[in-house]
């Protein structure tokens, strides 16, 4: 039996209602038997701030395609918040985020805030970001992951990854002498023992700073 306790017995993935029940246990192994069309779902986020992703996800090779983002969380991503999660082999295509909310702090297609993870042979195709509002004390945008931190001893390892067809458009960046924030095309931030091998992004990016020093 596919209980997800391990790579061995992962949980197979093969239905969009299946994909999204990843919400109700975000510690299991899972492995996708076939390519995921989100197309009818208003907007997506599997994991958040209160609520990380801990498990292990194999695209096994599939795509998965027309994701509406959600905005609703200060980590906004297909995945939130991840800490000591595995994600490898899935394409993201045509990833859509149209953020007009200030309750965003980090944003990257697949994770939004990442604690000691592992990125492999990921590749997202068509990212197109629109951002109206940001939060005045974190923002923080990338293309494929938001920030990439690590605890104590462990790391954060991100490989063979690619972004291709990616647009950010900044209509106002609001910014004040205390705003932490940074904007990458791949990554928006990495942290502590963060390290990236044979990755790439091709995008554009228009921002508009708005700063204010109350």
């Amino acid at each position: 039996k596919n209980t997800g306790d391990t790579a061995e017995t992962a949980i197979e993935i093969s239905t969009v209602d299946q994909f999204l029940n990843i919400t109700n246990d975000k510690e299991a192994y899972y492995k996708l038997l076939a390519d995921i069309d989100l197309t009818d779902k208003a907007s997506v986020r599997l994991s958040k701030s209160s609520d990380a992703f801990t498990g292990y996800f194999d695209g096994n090779g599939h795509k998965i395609s027309n994701i509406n983002l959600a905005t609703d969380n200060e980590y906004a991503g297909l995945f939130g918040l991840a800490k000591d999660a595995t994600f490898k082999n899935v394409t993201l295509e045509n990833v859509t985020f149209d953020n007009k909310s200030t309750t965003v702090k980090t944003f990257g297609a697949l994770v939004g805030y990442g604690e000691n993870v592992t990125i492999e042979n990921v590749a997202i195709n068509k990212l197109t970001a629109e951002i109206t509002k940001t939060n005045t004390s974190l923002s923080v945008y990338g293309g494929l992951i938001g920030v990439s931190t690590t605890t104590g001893n462990k790391k954060s390892e991100i490989k063979n990854c690619t972004i291709n067809e990616a647009t950010f458009n900044f209509n106002e960046f609001r910014v004040t002498k205390d705003t932490n924030s940074a904007i990458g095309l791949f990554a928006g931030r990495l942290e502590g023992n963060s390290v990236v091998f044979d990755c790439g992004a091709e995008a554009n990016l228009t921002v508009k700073y708005k700063y204010s020093n109350p």
